[in-house]
């Protein structure tokens, strides 16, 4: 039986989490685009975030 991660919103103590996570996921274009860009939520209209737990 697979089990699938209850999704719940973000808190601020998730912050670090979640910014590490989009850290990870462009680290490997920075070397494409020359610097490293900015992603906040707030420029690109976003007012939610997301967390599951991780399975092992």
């Amino acid at each position: 039986m697979t089990m699938h991660p209850d999704p719940r919103l973000a808190i601020l103590a998730d912050l670090e989490a979640v910014e590490e996570i989009v850290r990870q996921a462009y680290s490997p274009y920075i070397s494409r685009i020359g610097y490293a860009k900015t992603h906040r939520a707030e420029e690109k209209g976003l007012k939610r975030v997301f967390m599951v737990k991780q399975l092992a």
